[in-house]
Parts: structure tokens; sequence; C-alpha cells
């Protein structure tokens, strides 16, 4: 299996890489090029009007983190899966311990394996074919006996042997992430039942270097089954990083998990959570800044114009998920890389994005069931996360930066969170 392709796809220096087909947006230049520097070192190097309280939802209060209680991540089983292919796993059923994952580089093809690696299911149609999801996949998810896939064109749902059951249409077509990554989810929103997903740029008219984008900004989207639409909900906080940094961003994705009633998300390139009542009448997001030492906001470009490179611009900082841990909320980060961090004299690409993310670690925080974090601490060389189940578990593949040789599969470990 060509592992290092995997990685090298989803993970360009050092967090998750996404495609974006958006007709409405400019074009968007690479992370190496981006305009970051804002460096987030305490709370009082945070910009004094992103602290301002405009309600009791929309704070930017610093949180500290709890020092009483310490906990560690911990290794529990580990599943094989033999492939010759490149594999991306997408979900595990919390009750039966079924693995959905997807082959190709845009999951042309669909696999479904049991704990002990054994294929159950595949699935593989043309791209016009009824009974397909497009041929391309951006993320599914397990809920209960179905199994819902994000397609181009739509969510589609299956059946738990990989059978197509239906399909519900998209309203914006042209603006979709291709990621692989952990961005749907079942709930449920003031009682009825539906799938949360992220497709992509907020779903509006607008180009992302114009203000009016996000003015009419929505964070995620919702399949309510009953309706059989997706529509745009969670607008931005007016004190939320891309309301007021009055700036343009080509890319950006929210991260969030759902754990009961309660939603919890992430924009990547802002080091803050923001949680929803889904029982709740208006859906009124509140806002906790994480306390992260160190972390360099992106800048950002003015509004009308466009990206242009900047060889001088630091590596920004980037949230690289929103986890459920145990009944805990889980956020790993990566602080971001200044420049006269970056490596030199290393000509090969690969290898030089592969020492970028090795200077560029991932950190993990957790938010305690009172509301506190606990003190940050390095995921390590080991792991890298890439998903979570409505049971608590925490799943990882190793870290490709650290390993000198392509396995002949995927190795997938199951990982908790345990306290000292």
């Amino acid at each position: 299996m060509n592992y290092f392709s995997t990685i090298l796809y989803f993970f360009v220096l050092g967090f998750s890489s996404v495609l974006f087909f958006s007709c409405a947006s400019p074009k968007t230049n690479s992370e190496e090029t981006k305009e970051t520097g804002l460096i987030l070192k305490t709370q009082d190097s945070v910009p004094s009007e992103s602290r301002k309280s405009e309600s009791q939802h929309d704070s930017f209060e610093q949180v500290d983190p709890e020092p009483e209680q310490d906990f560690e991540l911990s290794l529990v089983d580990s599943v094989f899966i033999p492939s010759n292919g490149i594999l991306t796993l997408l979900s595990v059923h919390p009750s039966q311990d079924l693995f959905l994952l997807m082959e190709g580089i845009m999951g042309e093809k669909l696999l479904l394996f049991d704990r002990k690696g054994k294929i159950l299911a595949q699935h593989q149609k043309p791209k016009d074919a009824p009974d397909g999801y497009g041929g391309v996949c951006s993320g599914a998810i397990f809920s209960e006996e179905s199994i819902f896939v994000q397609g181009m064109q739509g969510i589609y749902e299956f059946d738990l042997r990989l059978n197509f059951k239906r399909k519900y249409p998209k309203k914006f077509l042209g603006q979709t992430v291709i990621s692989g990554g952990d961005n749907i989810a079942p709930a449920k929103i003031q009682g009825n039942e539906g799938i949360l997903v992220f497709t992509g740029l907020a779903k509006n008219d607008f180009p992302t270097n114009s203000p009016k984008h996000y003015e009419e900004f929505n964070s995620l989207e919702w399949l309510e089954f009953n309706k059989g639409e997706l529509q745009p909900i969670l607008p931005l906080l007016p004190s939320s990083y891309l309301a007021k940094a009055n700036a343009s961003f080509d890319y950006y994705v929210t991260h969030f998990k759902v754990r009961g009633n309660r939603l919890t998300y992430a924009y990547h390139l802002e080091p803050s959570i923001y949680e929803v009542n889904l029982f709740s009448f208006d859906l009124k997001p509140s806002r906790k800044a994480l306390p992260i030492e160190g972390f360099i906001l992106e800048k950002g470009y003015p509004f009308g114009s466009k990206n242009t490179p900047d060889e001088r611009s630091p590596l920004a900082g980037s949230i690289q998920g929103v986890y459920q841990a145990g009944g805990l909320d889980m956020i790993v980060f990566k602080k971001g890389l200044t420049r006269d961090r970056f490596p030199v004299g290393i000509e090969d690409r690969y290898e030089f994005r592969k020492e970028v993310n090795r200077r560029n670690p991932e950190f993990w925080i957790l938010q305690t069931k009172n509301g506190e974090f606990t003190p940050e601490k390095q995921l390590g060389t080991k792991y890298k996360i890439v998903r979570s189940d409505s049971k608590g578990r925490i799943w990882a593949i190793p870290n490709s930066d650290y390993l000198d040789s392509e396995p002949e599969g995927l190795l997938i470990f199951e990982l908790k969170i345990t306290q000292k």
C-alpha cells in the first residue's frame, strides 16, 4: 500500500489537506504561501476587540487550564487491515465494531471490515450510477443500521452491507470539500433527526475575498430527514476570529463532534471552541478561547484582492480535530512554525514536509465535564488521531513522519483517555 502518499495528500505541511471545488471562491494558493503571522502567546496577545463580550454567549474570555487533573493517552488495541491500496479510515460502528474505509485519493471505493481485518462488503460504482455516490467520497459515518456518505452531489444513505438506500441532494453543488475527514455526524436538532455535515466553504453566493461572504457565513449544514435537503446553519458569532479579522481567507475547515444534545465545533484557524445546545430554540453558540501558548494566527489578506505569496510568512497554527474521548472533549492542534525554525538544505519536497511536521508537532487538550481545560500535552511520535466514535473511543493511525518504511496495509490503533 502507498501509505506515505495517503499522508502526503491528507496532511500537507502539518494539517489536513483539503481540496475545494468552488465556483464562488477566488483561486486558492498553497498553505506554504498564505499570509500568516499573529502569534498568540497569552491572553494579552489576543487582539483587544476579540476579547470583548457582546453577550453572555459571545465571549473571548480565556479559560485557564485545570492543574489538578492529569490525563494520559494509552493504547487499548489495534486492528490491521491488509491492502495494497491507499486506505483512509472513515468511521467505526460503536456497537458492532465495523470499520468503514475508503480506497483511493478520492474515495472511489468503499470497504467494510470487521475487527479481525476480514472484508465484509465493498462498493464501487461508476460516477453516474443511480445506486452510487458519484465516485467521490469526502466523509462517511455509521448511524445505527445505516451508513451516510458525503459525495459531490449530496448525502447518500446505504445499509450496513453498502447497499444503496437513497440520496439527499445538495443545494450548493459548486462548493464541496474532499478530505476523507471527520466531517459528518448523526444528530437531533430540536427533536428532529438528521445529519450534520461540513461540506466546504460557507454556502452563499459571495467569494471568500468579499465581506459579504462572512456576513452570510454558515459553519455547517443540516440535513433533516423529514425535509430531505441540506440547509446552512450556525452563522459566525460577531466576536469570532473569522468575523473580526477584517480579512479574507480562502481556506477554512469546521471540525465538530456531537454528543447527545451538545454540539462542539471549532474553525481550524482559530484557537477556540464553540458549543451549542441542539435542543435550544435559537441554537445560539457559546465560545471559549483555548489556553494554548504560542498559537500562530493566520492574518488573511485584504478584501477585494488576491492572496499573494509571501515567503517570509510563518506557517499558521491549526486546530486538527475535535473528538469525543470517553465523555470529554478532546481538541488536537498544531501551534504553527515561525520561518526561522523552517528546515534548510532539504531539496526533496516530501522529506522537507516531513521535517516541517516534526518541528510543528501535534498537541492535545481536554475539556473536562466541569467545563475546564487540562494543560496541553504533545501527542508524541507514534500516533496521528483521525477519528472518535459515539462510544468515546479514539482511533489513530501510525504517524508517517516517523516511519522508516511503508506498511503493507493500514494499522489502526484504539486509544483511550485515562486519569492518573
